[in-house]
């Protein structure tokens, strides 16, 4: 699947001196909690379109808002920004990056 640089959901890396994109948040996790030495990582604010640090970043899950790839964690650099995300588009929960675990991760792919 192409990426595209201006979406919303756009997330990259750096792997071995390398950049590497994703197409959604919830692929850049999966890969990067099967991959813990990844570097660089970030994601898309939702909101804004800026790059976050993967680690700094929140994340709101179960919204009415869908990523490329169909169920998606939607990224935000700023909590108050996820809160009203959740308000706004019913989320069911927010966490920030430290509390994404990968049961939370792998059941947003469809199996």
């Amino acid at each position: 699947m192409r990426v595209d640089p201006t979406g919303p959901f756009t997330a990259g890396a750096t792997e071995s001196g390398h950049a590497i994109a994703f197409d959604s948040n919830k692929c850049l996790l999966d890969y990067r909690l099967a991959h813990p030495s990844l570097t660089g990582a970030w994601v898309t604010d939702y909101y804004t379109r800026t790059h976050v640090a993967l680690e700094a970043a929140f994340f709101v899950i179960g919204s009415d808002v869908s990523g490329p790839m169909g169920a998606d964690l939607v990224a935000h650099g700023e909590r108050a920004n996820a809160e009203r995300f959740l308000r706004d588009h019913h989320g069911t929960a927010l966490h920030p990056f430290a509390e994404i675990t990968a049961e939370m991760v792998r059941s947003l792919f469809s199996r």
